[in-house]
């Protein structure tokens, strides 16, 4: 009785609660979705391409907004009166509206100025512009994504922040391989999901998905990886994330890349580790080096994060 309790309190499908559970335990889940209510911290990045870092947080705290240091560098949690992106500095692309956790994944891929970098669902741009700012605008960034209308806010964004090193092409990453013979250093996939991650931002999502949305994003997302992988120079490295905390969407791809490719996973220092199993479903124990993220743990969306280096390039 109590994941129908549980789901009738919260607004939930009965589904999601048995699902919560088993990833949370009974505690755990009531305060997963306690914290979901009450919603998490806002995060502004510091975009050091157009102006100075100390500059930049002075004016906003002269504004009256409380910044405190984050994990990520240039990565603040922000608290005021009004929305950081009705502020001058918003508009002058000094400052990026990004969770934590989705500024964690940018960063971890650790670019290096001068290399050929490939974002595979770049839209809105978030990540895109970080990318370009811990490049310092020098190398080369192929920014795709398939829908026309997200793009224009990638388009929007590469501008209001100064980006110069970024090219856009609107198309479906899974036929990449096929359109591009050449490879590139590193490789972001911040995959299409089901999003469970972001309820307490997007409501919607409480009620919107059914069971077979998990199955039916997976086998997107390894399309996606398997496509990315191809595309990665030996040694490379692709950084895998999602906004949800979904094993199928996330372990699942992850052991996936690991049977079909000869890629390692490389440990990352913040968020709690993968799933070992779900629901009788047993994983690869290498995949707990991958990281997941919790509203109520991390003060962030439900989020996954997983590094992985190509140890021998795929011939295409």
């Amino acid at each position: 009785m109590l994941p129908k309790t549980l789901a009738r309190k919260y607004g939930l499908r009965e589904f999601m609660v048995k699902r919560y559970i088993e990833i949370f335990g009974v505690k755990g889940t009531k305060e997963f979705l306690d914290k979901v209510e009450k919603g998490i911290s806002s995060y502004v990045r510091v975009n050091t391409i157009r102006g100075r870092e100390e500059e930049i947080t002075y004016r906003l705290m002269e504004k009256g907004f409380d910044l405190k240091d984050t994990f990520v560098p240039h990565v603040y949690s922000i608290k005021g009166d009004f929305s950081p992106s009705s502020s001058l500095e918003y508009l002058r692309g000094e400052i990026f509206l990004q969770d934590l956790s989705s500024a964690y994944a940018s960063f971890s891929l650790g670019v290096k100025e001068g290399e050929r970098v490939l974002d595979m669902c770049s839209a809105p741009g978030a990540k895109t512009t970080h990318i370009a700012q811990l490049m310092r605008n020098k190398g080369e960034i192929l920014a795709v994504d398939s829908s026309k209308t997200r793009v224009l806010s990638l388009i929007y964004n590469l501008a209001r922040c100064g980006v110069r090193n970024c090219y856009v092409w609107i198309e479906d990453s899974r036929k990449l391989p096929s359109m591009i013979k050449s490879k590139f250093d590193r490789v972001l996939l911040d995959a299409p999901c089901t999003g469970e991650g972001v309820i307490s931002k997007d409501r919607s999502r409480k009620l919107s998905r059914v069971e077979k949305d998990y199955s039916i994003m997976s086998s997107i997302q390894k399309e996606l990886i398997s496509s990315g992988l191809s595309l990665l120079k030996e040694g490379g490295i692709l950084v895998y994330s999602t906004c949800s905390i979904s094993p199928e969407e996330n372990e699942e791809v992850i052991s996936y890349a690991l049977e079909k490719f000869q890629v390692e996973i490389i440990p990352l220092e913040f968020g709690e580790r993968g799933l070992k199993s779900f629901m009788g479903r047993k994983y690869p124990r290498e995949v707990t080096k991958c990281r997941r993220f919790y509203p109520h743990v991390h003060d962030t969306y439900g989020f996954f994060l997983a590094k992985l280096r190509l140890v021998k390039e795929v011939k295409t």
